[in-house]
């Protein structure tokens, strides 16, 4: 239920970037892929990407390259697809080495609860699902709605926007399954595949034969004030 780089990508284009280094935290195969499909997409509508990094917290020697690779080829913006728990190892030295640039990141880093790691954090956007943050709530009533039965349930508020997928993937099971009558693996594909604009609580989404992602799907740009985030804008139909 996940499609982020196509939003990464139109990030930069909205922001004027042409150039753009992107650093891989390889902990994560959705962060792998994420950045590996921004690259591919930004260099389709004429970007470039100066440097593709890739850090393993078991091998902080590849610290160096990243922060050498960023001085020398002066990238306008980095792009970085990371898990909240290795993003202060890469993220903190940056900014302590004097790379001021604008970072942007998949939804893979929503959540403030590491901001306080990374000093200096300066201008950072990242993408979301929803937006969980109280003092910029999310504008649409059914994701505000499932947030609240998420809080009903667990006794706190969600951590990142990403709960919002499990819903919609619950729900767009549940709505296959009615429809094919049958649980039926080959039958429920079949009511997926038929997904046109279908209007779940993050946005409508629409599937086709061989896709495994919904394509148009809304996402939410995330800011960072610190020491909070917040809601900025919805990208997408």
């Amino acid at each position: 239920m996940g499609t982020e780089a196509q939003y990464l990508v139109a990030l930069m284009a909205d922001r004027g970037f042409t150039t753009a280094a992107a650093i891989i935290d390889e902990t994560s195969s959705e962060a792998v892929a994420v950045c590996e499909a921004f690259k591919l997409g930004f260099e389709a509508v004429g970007g470039r990407v100066t440097g593709l990094y890739r850090y393993q917290p078991t091998d902080p020697g590849l610290l160096e390259p990243v922060l050498s690779g960023l001085v020398n080829n002066s990238p306008e913006a980095i792009v970085f697809c990371g898990t909240r728990l290795v993003a202060p190892e890469i993220l903190a030295p940056i900014r302590a080495s004097g790379i001021l640039q604008p970072i942007f990141a998949n939804s893979t880093m929503d959540g403030d609860f590491w901001i306080g790691h990374v000093s200096g954090v300066g201008d950072f956007t990242m993408l979301s699902y929803a937006s969980v943050y109280t003092d910029s709530p999310d504008p649409s009533p059914a994701v505000r709605q499932v947030l609240a039965d998420y809080f009903a349930t667990e006794g706190h508020i969600a951590r990142d926007g990403r709960a919002i997928t499990g819903a919609d993937a619950v729900e767009a099971y549940v709505r296959a399954v009615e429809r094919a009558g049958t649980v039926d693996p080959g039958a429920v594909a079949v009511q997926l595949r038929r997904f046109d604009g279908e209007d779940l609580a993050a946005g409508p989404v629409t599937f086709g034969t061989g896709l495994h992602a919904p394509t148009d799907r809304p996402m939410r740009v995330i800011t960072i004030e610190e020491p909070s985030a917040q809601f900025d804008r919805i990208i997408g139909p």
